[in-house]
């Protein structure tokens, strides 16, 4: 099983990080009194979509006490009035890497060639995984954090040793290929994929910094000036995992919209 390689130092924050989250701790949350209607959501956000991918399974229980915590420091807020979703933000029950989604409506046809990639992909056997960074996808203004209380999404990134790296690159281009010469897919995944999942999203969402910062040094991050640059990240130790099947199945915001329910496809592997 792997482990993140993370020494624990004490967190190095810039001065301007430092000044952002005072300026934010002063800043007064606003919030609305009720949730918004499903008339006020806009369109295509509301209407799941079928996607190919993998879920992981965890073989720690690191990310369940991250997603216990993360869940009460989360803030719902309504900072921008063009945007309509309801006040829940989500908080991922099971992660999953997106190899491609709005699979096209002629679902069986989608499902078949899927199911014909077992025997190419079958014997690949289970990659395991560390996920070992965090970042967040700010409210901005060019290429500047505009307010560091609208946070669009938390998102995760894994680390793979070299071996499963080579292993994953080689199952994600073997599924995208196909689906593209069969037509499933509009256009081809050129080159290695950047593997990234969804921890937590909602448009409008306001976030307690200080709890937040206190809880990534809890989860190995000894650094968080990457926390607030446009395309920064930081590291931590959310936990190991194994991916052991590749699955056809409903999103909703990035998310399985019922972890429990049977997937419309899957592959072991």
């Amino acid at each position: 099983m792997m482990l993140a390689s993370c020494v624990r130092k004490p967190l190095r924050a810039s001065s301007t990080f430092v000044s952002a989250f005072r300026s934010f701790s002063t800043q007064k949350v606003q919030s609305t009194s009720k949730p918004a209607s499903t008339s006020q959501i806009k369109p295509g956000f509301s209407k799941p979509i079928k996607a190919i991918g993998f879920p992981l399974t965890p073989l720690d229980d690191k990310y369940a006490r991250f997603r216990q915590t993360i869940e009460k420091i989360v803030v719902p807020s309504r900072l921008l009035d063009e945007h309509k979703f309801p006040s829940g933000p989500f908080i991922a029950d099971r992660l999953f890497i997106k190899v491609c989604q709005r699979i096209p409506q002629k679902i069986t046809q989608a499902i078949d060639v899927f199911k014909s990639l077992s025997d190419a992909i079958a014997t690949t056997g289970p990659i395991k995984l560390n996920i070992g960074q965090l970042y967040i996808t700010p409210s901005q203004q060019g290429n500047e954090v505009s307010d560091l209380k609208s946070i669009v999404r938390v998102s995760l990134r894994p680390t793979l040793e070299q071996s499963e790296q080579e292993r994953f690159d080689k199952l994600f281009r073997t599924i995208t290929d196909k689906l593209y010469s069969d037509k499933i897919l509009a256009n081809n995944y050129i080159g290695n994929s950047i593997p990234s999942m969804v921890c937590m999203a909602r448009f409008n969402t306001a976030f307690d910094i200080t709890a937040l910062v206190e809880l990534l040094e809890q989860f190995g991050t000894t650094d968080i000036s990457g926390l607030i640059k446009i395309g920064g990240a930081v590291n931590v130790d959310l936990g190991n995992f194994e991916i052991n099947e590749v699955i056809l199945q409903k999103l909703l915001w990035s998310r399985i919209v019922d972890p429990a329910s049977e997937p419309l496809a899957s592959i072991k592997l």
